[in-house]
């Protein structure tokens, strides 16, 4: 491997820890706004660190990732006011944190593996 191959597997790695670190604190979003404590400066947060994130996703090769990040972007945008709209913002965070995941640790199997919020 040359040095131009160990720069791009240090990039990849670095955007992957950063991806990580975003689904993260969309997480964390989530979990306050079903608590009904995520307000209007977290949530305008939130919305654009799921901005980022779907544009970070998307130049890595996470398609997926970028799609959902992009739909709760949205989500966040309109409001989520309701209970399904909550719902639905947990369980795209909770979709993310799967896509990233090797496939044996997908869907709550193997180590690691977080099983789908709310039992659902």
């Amino acid at each position: 491997m040359d040095h131009g191959d160990d720069r791009l597997v240090a990039a990849f790695a670095r955007a992957h820890v950063a991806i990580d670190r975003r689904i993260l604190n969309l997480r964390q979003a989530t979990e306050a706004l079903l608590k009904g404590e995520l307000d209007e400066v977290a949530r305008g947060g939130a919305e654009e660190e799921a901005h980022k994130l779907a544009g970070s996703a998307g130049t890595f090769g996470l398609g997926r990732v970028s799609e959902l990040a992009l739909e709760l972007e949205e989500l966040l945008r309109r409001g989520v006011d309701s209970p399904p709209h909550r719902r639905r913002a947990e369980r795209l965070v909770w979709e993310m944190s799967q896509a990233t995941l090797p496939a044996e640790e997908r869907d709550g199997h193997g180590e690691g593996g977080t099983g789908s919020p709310g039992g659902r």
